[in-house]
């Protein structure tokens, strides 16, 4: 378009030149042939304002179709730009999603890694949890053989300790027996011995019984109990954890088991500490190290 634009301004200018009367002395060796086919200069100028009438229309439609053109190219830089962007969008998208799969991946097999460690624990704690239960079963097995055990053995005892009340009933008869042959004999002996020959005899004092004291452990808890049974002579058993003992200052506790000359003795706590079993057949300390002694022992500083 803009070729024949420039072709046809070219023509009206030499159109121009050869209807003025300068154009016209300017050219007079032109050949006859195009003198006769010149037209008149009326006729050429209304030709040159009709062609320039087209011109400007032609030019006033290659404006606007250059305007067309510049917005439709403007509408495809601007459509191209958003394509663009919409790529470097979608560039840094793809980008993005593929290291979160590949963070996704990584994930995936450390989390794989860690399952088959808690597995691999978890086996390990049934496993051992299921040799615990085993032993717990026989243990059990064990403990509910041992306490039929100790109720046969119980049933003995009671047995045998009827036994022993029926001999200590036949001996006490015996003594009483035997109380009366003394004295008859003494009776007699006084009758027929003189009082001068008479030996003078005396009796021992009562002992008035055990008196026990026990140094309480630092670790114990108060007050300190005294479980006592096998006594001589024999005497009801104290029920556990035993009688309260009193304490005495400097972490010592005392108690006196009258008219007791021995007996089996556990010192607690009524909880988780005890002594083991002791036999005391006469009074003394017995300090938390579990040494007796006969006198108060002296802590040295």
């Amino acid at each position: 378009m803009h070729i024949g634009l420039f072709w046809m301004e070219q023509w009206l200018k030499a159109l121009s030149e050869a209807s003025s009367p300068d154009g016209a002395a300017a050219a007079p060796q032109r050949s006859a042939t195009a003198d006769e086919t010149k037209p008149e200069p009326d006729e050429a100028r209304r030709l040159v304002a009709r062609l320039e009438a087209e011109l400007a229309e032609q030019r006033a439609e290659g404006e606007r179709a250059v305007a067309a053109l510049e917005a439709r190219i403007a509408d495809l830089a601007r459509d191209l730009t958003d394509v663009r962007a919409d790529r470097d969008t979608a560039r840094a998208e793809r980008d993005q999603a593929q290291a979160d799969l590949a963070e996704a991946r990584n994930l995936s097999v450390r989390l794989e890694a860690e399952l088959a460690e808690l597995r691999s624990e978890g086996a390990e704690t049934v496993a051992r949890h299921e040799t615990r239960i085993r032993d717990l079963a026989r243990e059990l097995t064990d403990a509910r053989q041992a306490q039929d055990g100790s109720r046969q053995e119980l049933a003995q005892a009671q047995a045998t300790l009827a036994q022993v009340r029926q001999a200590l009933i036949t001996a006490e008869a015996g003594i009483s027996d035997r109380d009366r042959e003394i004295a008859r004999l003494r009776q007699a002996a006084e009758t027929a011995v003189p009082p001068s020959a008479t030996p003078q005899t005396t009796t021992a004092s009562d002992p008035g019984g055990l008196e026990v004291h026990f140094r309480k452990p630092a670790d114990w808890s108060e007050p300190v109990y005294l479980h006592y049974w096998n006594a001589e002579p024999l005497v009801r058993a104290t029920a556990w954890p035993g009688v309260a003992m009193t304490a005495e200052g400097d972490g010592w506790y005392v108690h006196r088991l009258d008219g007791i000359g021995a007996a089996s003795l556990v010192f607690n706590d009524a909880a988780t500490h005890k002594t083991g079993d002791l036999h005391r057949g006469r009074s003394g300390w017995l300090d938390a190290d579990g040494r007796w002694s006969d006198r108060k022992p002296v802590r040295r500083r």
